[in-house]
């Protein structure tokens, strides 16, 4: 059990290490590693979808433990009930895991009963193991539609494939060159241990990405100077949050807060070309006339600096 439970850990620890905040996505590539070992070591499935579960839940807790404060701040609700809802829904942040682990539980229990050929080892490790995980990653329901292939976005050099492919084949990518080194760095005792040239087909997909990524980049028009954009997102919160005791109060609250952050923004030199609020940061209708509509016009004209913001909009008929 405690085997199991480390290497849950180590699963999760790897997998939300790589992403954005901690970018150690070198670690991603010991993902199957961890969860290969982790199935194989499963008594078939119901067991293997439990310890998969307990992995999709701490890959959740590290990669998404920002959404319980983002819970009570726009949802009114305290602490112990935002974190109540987390640990209802948390593990399905990774349910395509935990369904991964216990269907590879349950093939390689069967495959116990057989002894795999170094090529039948390497076929399985190299391409069926990294197809499964694809198909699951891909057709499985998540609250979160976050992939492995995102470790990625960093790397524009071998990226730009999924023009073609989408993250799917990004996906297939890393699993594929962190399952084949699985492999060798643990094969299970009911395997011959495949030859190393199993490692060109990591190797050969790679090269494809890379080379089609590095002719797609050298296809960028060169531009004679960039475009400096201001993108605004004050704290404010949840509508109901807003102080003001009226309706009028919370609006005007809400605009004085993003022309506030505009400013500061303006100030840096060299100065933005464009500026962006988020959504629903002009709580009003726009095609209706009203005094704080003309405000914000006049505000934008006396900065001299396009604005594009997320507002309402609404049409009779």
């Amino acid at each position: 059990m405690r085997k199991k439970l480390l290497l849950s850990l180590l699963s999760a620890a790897v997998a939300f290490l790589a992403f954005d905040r901690y970018n150690l996505v070198p670690l991603i590539f010991l993902l199957p590693v961890f969860v290969h070992c982790l199935a194989t070591s499963c008594r078939g499935f119901w067991q293997g979808l439990w310890y998969g579960y307990v992995t999709a839940f701490l890959m959740a807790l590290g990669g998404f433990y920002w959404v319980i404060p983002l819970i009570t701040e726009f949802h009114s609700v305290t602490w112990i009930s935002a974190s109540l809802l987390f640990l209802l829904f948390g593990g399905t942040l990774a349910v395509n895991v935990a369904l991964y682990v216990a269907v590879v539980a349950s093939l390689h229990n069967r495959l116990r009963k057989i002894q795999l050929t170094a090529f039948q080892t390497g076929a399985w490790f190299a391409i069926g193991l990294p197809s499964l995980f694809t198909v699951l990653e891909c057709w499985t329901p998540r609250l979160f539609p976050w992939v492995v292939g995102q470790t990625l976005y960093r790397a524009p050099w071998v990226t730009q494939v999924a023009e073609i492919t989408g993250t799917t084949f990004l996906t297939f990518l890393v699993v594929c060159a962190g399952s084949t080194l699985s492999a060798f760095v643990w094969t299970p005792q009911w395997a011959a241990k495949p030859r190393k040239l199993w490692f060109a087909v990591p190797l050969l997909l790679w090269g494809v990405a890379v080379t089609f990524s590095l002719i797609r980049i050298q296809e960028i028009p060169q531009y004679s100077r960039t475009m400096r954009i201001a993108m605004i997102q004050p704290n404010i919160g949840y509508w109901r949050n807003v102080e003001g005791k009226t309706e009028r109060e919370k609006m005007n609250r809400v605009v004085r807060r993003n022309i506030e952050a505009t400013e500061v923004a303006l100030r840096v030199r060299p100065a933005p070309d464009l500026v962006v609020w988020p959504e629903t940061s002009i709580p009003f209708s726009m095609d209706q006339s009203d005094e704080l509509k003309d405000q914000i016009i006049a505000q934008v004209k006396s900065w001299n600096v396009p604005l594009i913001s997320g507002a309402y909009w609404g049409r009779q008929g």
